[in-house]
């Protein structure tokens, strides 16, 4: 991080200054507030941070490096309570819900993304240790997987419902469908699942209408072969 030299160091700081000589080197303790280059401290009754930096040039920026590999931990946020840091775009307007600015939180050992003003209707996401994710929204999903009206097309080799009960039998799960085996040995993908459930569907469709295509042929077959015993009824009478 380079810092201008007009913005003077702390006592119990150690720093680099000026754009030749690189990144800084040690550790900044203290209060230290730079604005435009220059240090400013908790005036007007403005919170003074213990790290604030503050630009209008487009280089308000920090840099953590390190150049080993397998290191981990770079950033460590520690807090006796609520651990959280803030996302805030200062060009939107600083209203409720109007997404100027977003939290990420650990509340009571869940990750939590929220949005002011608090509260519950504030909550946007919540992570548990466990793995289960809740959000407050629908979720939107780009993946690759088509949807399947391909199963509409004349063309589609739509599987005879015997051969469909012979898969069954020997396999405990539908056709094209993953098992359970399957699905707890590489999980599985949810955007391709959901294609594959609306896949059985639309083929559950036309094995409807196929059905009642039949069940029409067949009643009219009967009405055919009632008005012949109609028919032969009335000459044996005669």
């Amino acid at each position: 991080m380079a810092t201008n030299s007009s913005c003077p160091a702390e006592p119990h700081s150690e720093r680099r200054h000026g754009r030749n000589r690189g990144p800084v080197q040690g550790l900044v303790r203290g209060t230290q507030r730079c604005a435009g280059g220059r240090r400013a401290g908790g005036r007007g009754g403005d919170p003074d941070p213990g790290l604030h930096v503050k630009r209008s040039d487009g280089r308000a920026a920090i840099l953590v490096e390190e150049t080993s590999p397998g290191t981990l931990g770079q950033l460590h946020l520690k807090n006796n309570g609520i651990t959280y840091f803030a996302l805030e775009d200062t060009s939107r307007p600083d209203t409720a819900n109007s997404g100027r600015k977003w939290n990420f939180q650990n509340q009571n050992g869940t990750f939590r993304i929220t949005t002011p003003p608090g509260g519950a209707n504030s909550i946007e996401m919540i992570l548990t240790p466990t793995g289960d994710m809740t959000i407050s929204g629908d979720y939107f999903s780009n993946g690759g997987s088509p949807v399947p009206d391909y199963v509409f097309d004349d063309a589609y080799a739509l599987r005879p419902l015997s051969e469909v009960a012979s898969f069954i039998a020997a396999n405990r799960h539908l056709p094209d469908v993953p098992s359970a085996a399957q699905i707890a040995d590489t999980s599985h993908n949810l955007s391709r699942m959901q294609m594959t459930l609306l896949q059985k569907v639309e083929e559950l469709t036309l094995y409807t209408l196929e059905l009642e295509q039949a069940r029409a042929d067949q009643q009219a077959q009967i009405a055919e072969l009632r008005a012949l015993v109609l028919g032969l009824g009335q000459k044996t009478a005669k």
